[in-house]
């Protein structure tokens, strides 16, 4: 079994000569909110802002209604 079986949302995995990890700077727990033509648009990192917090759950949805709403 591994870390990403049985889930619907992918993680970011480069493929052959994209360097998305080291080009966007990803690190450990970050949601990387992306554009519907794979642009870069936000990173949230949930080690840094803790889910469990009404503030940090808030603006990550609000990030992410922005990013859902911005290309209609």
């Amino acid at each position: 079994m591994t870390i990403v079986a049985d889930n619907d949302i992918p993680w970011l995995q480069p493929v052959g000569r994209d360097a998305i990890w080291t080009d966007w700077q990803v690190i450990y727990r970050d949601v990387i909110i992306i554009g519907p033509g794979n642009e870069y648009l936000a990173t949230f990192n949930l080690s840094e802002f803790d889910l469990s917090n009404t503030e940090s759950y808030e603006a990550l949805k609000q990030l992410l209604i922005e990013a859902a709403t911005q290309f209609d």
